[in-house]
């Protein structure tokens, strides 16, 4: 076996051993021009079954150039990703942006039906907490997936030969369409991935409308903070105080001082203290009022 340790972990997060390229096989997936990097064995039977499956019965896996699915790497940076077990592939990766839900409904609902199909030898990367539409792994052990795989060489589902008696074949592939619409042409983004320039300019416009809610929000959130910002001068230093440190644009609050201190403000009142205590130049601007 060519088992090896990655940074600490001897597994995947699948529970699969990491390997090296000697447990490692380059497929082209019958009925496309793509090829795939996978484990050996029973999983390369499931995953590039899958990979036939969605490329019928979900969308073309081969229509970037020169290739956006990937299988097994060596290094990866999560240190227990299930890549670097063989044990997973990123499908139109570039479609698919990381940590992003941009898969329309309709197709969701087609992979949906193709994972109960697969009876659960396959898991999303959409249904993790960051969520990664791209991704599809191995989701059972060994023995679980063996059986499965065998099901598949025997002609379930249609992927390989000729199908059972009592099974459904998979739909004949449907010819690909040529970009011929503007809005479908493939635009790159900062994540260094492609999207549809339609999908691209949605996703701007959706910024632009949260931008503007956020700056809104700020100019109001200063406002506010003016406001009372006024109204604390005008309490300290009688109405006026704030038009003089603040400008003539901000109102001025309806403070006109404290009941207990005669209707004073802080200052008014500490300046009738003063002239009280006979200290020179104090003046109580309220005295006999």
């Amino acid at each position: 076996m060519g088992t090896r340790s990655y940074q600490g972990y001897t597994r995947s997060e699948n529970g699969w051993p990491i390997v090296d390229t000697a447990e490692i096989v380059t497929v082209t997936v019958p009925g496309t021009t793509q090829q795939i990097e996978v484990r050996r064995g029973d999983v390369a039977t499931v995953l590039v079954g899958w990979m036939i499956w969605y490329h019928r019965n979900v969308e073309p896996i081969d229509r970037f150039k020169p290739r956006d699915d990937w299988g097994f790497s060596w290094d990866n940076d999560v240190p227990n990703s299930n890549h670097l077990s063989g044990t997973a592939v990123d499908i139109n990766a570039t479609q698919y942006p990381w940590t992003r839900l941009t898969m329309p409904a309709d197709r969701v609902a087609k992979v949906r039906a193709g994972l109960k199909l697969f009876e659960g030898c396959i898991f999303w990367g959409r249904d993790w907490a960051r969520v990664d539409e791209m991704h599809y792994q191995i989701g059972v052990d060994a023995a679980r997936l063996k059986a499965f795989a065998d099901k598949l060489n025997n002609g379930h589902l249609g992927v390989y030969g000729i199908p059972q008696p009592g099974t459904t074949p998979a739909p004949t592939p449907k010819p690909e369409v040529p970009v011929t619409n503007i809005w479908d042409i493939p635009i790159p983004t900062q994540f260094g991935t492609q999207m549809p320039a339609w999908e691209l300019l949605s996703w701007i416009d959706g910024r632009l409308v949260r931008t503007e809610a956020a700056v809104n929000a700020s100019i109001e959130l200063h406002r506010q903070n003016q406001l009372l910002l006024a109204a604390v001068l005008d309490q300290l230093g009688g109405l006026g105080t704030a038009d003089a440190l603040l400008g003539k644009d901000v109102p001025s609050g309806p403070f006109q001082g404290f009941e207990q201190g005669g209707g004073r403000t802080l200052y008014d009142l500490a300046s009738a203290l003063a002239a009280t205590a006979g200290i020179p130049g104090a003046l109580d601007k309220k005295a006999g009022k």
